[in-house]
Formats: structure tokens, sequence, C-alpha cells
């Protein structure tokens, strides 16, 4: 099974990779909307998309359009974002809805996304 990841930050990159391995998932990282609606084409795709919202590779509105399908069909949304700044995640929770969550929390959280899949 394949998991959309949207972000530019390599620890986390690499941190949820090695996680989803454990758990025998493969994370395909997208830096453009192209990727990402290319790689939630594939028939490995199993229906999860994890944003990292203080590292897009674009911006919650483009994002927002690129996944209008994706949400349309279910797919599940995790979002981590910065405990700093709640303001952001109100807003992606408005624009994606699914589970908006600070960045500490998801790390804890991430071998259950994967295991639930």
């Amino acid at each position: 099974m394949k998991t959309v990841l949207i972000s530019k930050d390599l620890f986390f990159i690499t941190k949820i990779k090695e996680v989803a391995s454990q758990s025998g998932h493969e994370v395909i990282v997208v830096k453009n909307e192209d990727a990402l609606l290319g790689a939630s084409r594939d028939p490995d795709f199993a229906g999860i998309v994890l944003v990292d919202v203080e590292k897009m590779p674009f911006s919650l509105e483009v994002l927002t359009s690129a996944t209008k399908d994706l949400r349309a069909n279910n797919c599940k949304f995790y979002s981590f974002f910065s405990h700093i700044r709640p303001e952001v995640g109100g807003q992606v929770r408005e624009a994606l809805g699914g589970e908006v969550i600070p960045r500490s929390r998801f790390v804890q959280l991430l071998p259950n996304i994967f295991s639930s899949m």
C-alpha cells in the first residue's frame, strides 16, 4: 500500500518513511500538483494523504484545489502543524477536513495511522 506525503522537511520525510516501512507501506513524497494527482491514481494508493502544513511545497489554496476529487472520494487526510501556530491548524481543518494534529501528536500517532490501513 502507498501513502502520499506532502512535505519538504527531510527529517519528517525520513521519519515517516521509516515508520511506514516497518508496517509494510510505501510513502510517495509529492512536490507539485501533478505528482499529487499521479500518485493518487496509483492502483496501490491506500487513500491516505499526509500533509506537513508548515513545509508544503505549494500553497493551501493549490492543495485544496488539487485534492478536491480526493476529498470527494473519501480519502483520509492527516495534516500536521506546529503547536505554536494553532490558527494554521484551523485554516487547514476548514480547507481540507480530516485529522489536523499538532506535529508532536502526529509523531505519536504515526504508527497507528499505518497499522489502521
